[in-house]
């Protein structure tokens, strides 16, 4: 008797708990998956390297921004190939970041030099930040940013400077 009142307890407390798990609503998900044709380039044909002016140490401490700074340009669908029109959003995938600048991780580089980038005069938190560019319609993208060196605490120290940063870019 026992094996059948624990085999009834087990099948009414499945169906209790099915009934307690009834769905109320379902949520759908959908999207899309475009290729990689968008090209991206800071500079001319495919290049992805922004060549940071050469300074002085002086220079690097000093208050002066525009002898710190280099411009550049982000450009998408630059070389034969056009993005989305829809626009684009560029979020920064972390990378040796402090303080929402980049380090420098060049071998024996230059000591307490951080790269600060900015876009229309704001320095871009690149740990936060998003840069968003409802763009022309005609497929293609110019977003100007500058690449600043910036003390980090201490005197910068000369050396070489180098530092990467992963973006990625989505379509509105």
């Amino acid at each position: 008797m026992n094996k059948t009142l624990i085999a009834l307890s087990a099948a009414l407390s499945l169906g209790l708990a099915a009934s307690a798990n009834a769905a109320d609503a379902n949520i759908e998900f959908k999207g899309v998956i475009n290729d990689a044709t968008c090209s991206i380039s800071v500079g001319t044909g495919t290049d992805t390297t922004v060549n940071l002016r050469t300074i002085t140490a002086n220079n690097a401490n000093g208050t002066n921004e525009s002898t710190r700074s280099t411009n550049f340009q982000l450009k998408l669908g630059a070389i034969g190939s056009t993005c989305p029109t829809s626009g684009v959003e560029i979020t920064f995938l972390p990378a040796a970041h402090k303080g929402g600048k980049l380090t420098n991780t060049a071998v024996d580089g230059a000591e307490n030099a951080l790269l600060a980038i900015t876009h229309n005069g704001k320095v871009l938190n690149l740990e936060t930040d998003t840069l968003d560019d409802a763009g022309d319609n005609s497929g293609k993208y110019t977003i100007d940013l500058t690449a600043r060196y910036e003390k980090d605490g201490a005197d910068i120290e000369a050396g070489d400077f180098s530092a990467v940063l992963p973006i990625v870019v989505a379509y509105n």
